[in-house]
């Protein structure tokens, strides 16, 4: 069976462990260790990188600005996102996952500064993610009663929260 170990910073990956199961991909060695009867912990591990000077970071940041900039979308916050997965308690088994087979759900509280407290305005909120170079937007709901969001994704790398505002007629 699949574990789950997944929260942070407010980020929770809610796919339950029969759905997880199915798109966590597994080596020979892994999956032979599974069936012999031992779990598979998977968690999720995210950093703000929004201040980072960190090098490896740089050029990401830089392609969602120039996309953000494009769709007239304002930055919230930029995000590490990664997945990782563990046989059991062997800690030497730990691996990061870059792609699942199949999309995850991922739930986010938002920080208070990024939820939209103007009545006059309607805020739109994205995820922008950048994998092997390439940025994607994704789309996203927002809960305001819980002041969240959630999205799916199948890649884990560079993430960002992007928003726009809307003046209301």
């Amino acid at each position: 069976t699949h574990n789950m170990i997944c929260s942070c910073y407010g980020f929770i990956l809610i796919d339950n462990a029969e759905e997880l199961k199915e798109k966590i991909p597994l080596e020979k060695e892994e999956q032979d260790r599974v069936d012999a009867g031992e779990s598979v912990n998977v968690f999720l591990v995210v950093k703000d990188i929004s201040d980072s000077k960190e090098p490896e970071f740089a050029e990401d940041k830089r392609k969602v600005e120039q996309e953000a900039k494009k769709g007239k979308n304002t930055i919230g916050m930029f995000l590490d996102l990664t997945l990782f997965k563990q046989i059991g308690n062997d800690v030497s088994t730990r691996k990061p996952i870059a792609n699942t087979r199949g999309e995850v759900t991922i739930h986010v509280k938002l920080p208070d500064s990024l939820i939209n407290k103007d009545k006059s305005v309607t805020r739109t909120y994205h995820i922008m993610r950048v994998h092997n170079g390439v940025v994607s937007l994704l789309d996203c709901r927002f809960d305001a009663k819980a002041g969240a969001i959630g999205f799916e994704t199948d890649a884990f790398s560079t993430y960002a929260l992007v928003y726009q505002d809307v003046k209301n007629d």
